[in-house]
């Protein structure tokens, strides 16, 4: 008995330990990201507003989750109201966080499929009621287990999850209503944005060979730029999908295999998987943007007393979505090339 009782005080030791970082990585990683866009104008963009509230509801799944998720296991609070409001809190953050991913690609497809109507419908105030709405629509299905589908009342002295959270609401609600469907939707925008971007790209090539005289090392080089591109675009929905798709794998086997057991180790191990996800999408969304990890840069340099000549933090012009918005005027065509690579930072 001795023995066990090492096995699982190492086990919860490395599980807390391994949520303090989670969230400390997750808190750290999206203030910064805030914190670029907030102190920098030429950031304030309707596509950067998207992705300061993205990192605003990861900072708070690292202030709230990963503690919350740690009193859970620890069998806190002991009441059955108490455990279910903690469980709902968590399913409310992940709700919050994965409808502003899909927000976002969306926003991205309306961007490519018609940027002058996109320019001109999407101002900042519409941004914000989106935003706003994005909360609300979290908040209400984090808390469908509060308005009544959750399992019986009954007095509780330890708090777990399954004791209060129907595993029927994670499975049809959670998982194939709200994350299965999401990154269906996710891959076909980012499978249509690769699309729109190669076919780009070719007429961009074509213009290059008329105007340009390096034209004929931009074409060696453009099939690469393209699965650059193209695994940039994939990989967004593939992290969520692989952060959050194990661990309700196994909800659903505890929900149609009831005899069915799996080592518990690895559940937990899926739970932290989960909480991962929002330490990825700073660096998958906003990393990407020269200009926000220029940025970010600046504000760790500072935060460092080091001082770092010819860093370019932003242009003057703010950054948009317009896949256009780069490219040159007629009568510039002749005196200079334009890169497929400009194009895509224009688009993403």
């Amino acid at each position: 008995m001795a023995g066990v009782e090492k096995t699982l005080e190492l086990k919860d030791a490395l599980y807390f330990t391994a949520e303090f970082l989670i969230g400390f990585v997750a808190l750290s990683l999206n203030s910064l990201v805030v914190l670029a866009i907030v102190k920098n104008p030429s950031l304030h963009s309707t596509a950067n507003a998207f992705i300061c509230n993205l990192a605003a509801a990861d900072i708070t799944v690292g202030l709230f989750v990963t503690p919350s998720a740690a009193m859970s296991y620890m069998g806190y609070p002991g009441n059955f109201y108490g455990c279910l409001f903690i469980s709902c809190f968590v399913l409310i953050l992940t709700n919050v966080s994965i409808i502003n991913l899909l927000v976002i690609a969306l926003d991205r497809f309306f961007a490519i499929k018609a940027p002058f109507l996109y320019q001109k419908v999407m101002t900042m105030k519409k941004v914000y009621c989106i935003n706003c709405g994005i909360w609300l629509l979290g908040i209400n299905t984090g808390l469908i287990p509060m308005y009544g589908w959750s399992q019986p009342y009954r007095e509780l002295t330890f708090c777990r999850f399954i004791d209060v959270i129907k595993m029927e609401h994670m499975v049809y609600l959670q998982f194939f209503g709200i994350i299965l469907t999401s990154n269906i939707i996710m891959f076909a925008v980012y499978t249509y944005i690769c699309l729109v971007v190669r076919k780009h790209a070719r007429k961009i090539d074509e213009m290059n060979m008329r105007f340009a005289s390096q034209a004929e090392i931009h074409r060696a080089t453009k099939g690469y730029r393209k699965q650059v591109v193209a695994s940039k675009l994939v990989i967004l929905a593939v992290a969520l999908f692989i952060c959050r798709t194990p661990i309700n794998i196994f909800n659903c086997i505890s929900l149609f295999c009831k005899t069915c057991k799996y080592p518990y180790v690895l559940f937990l191990c899926t739970i932290l998987l989960s909480h991962c996800n929002s330490c990825l999408n700073p660096i998958l969304y906003a990393a990407s943007n020269s200009r926000i990890k220029a940025a970010m840069k600046h504000l760790v340099l500072q935060a460092l007393n080091i001082q770092k000549e010819g860093i370019q933090i932003v242009g003057s012009s703010s950054v948009t979505l317009d896949p256009f918005h780069d490219l040159p005027r007629p009568d510039e065509g002749r005196k200079s090339s334009f890169k497929s690579s400009e194009y895509v930072a224009a688009t993403y």
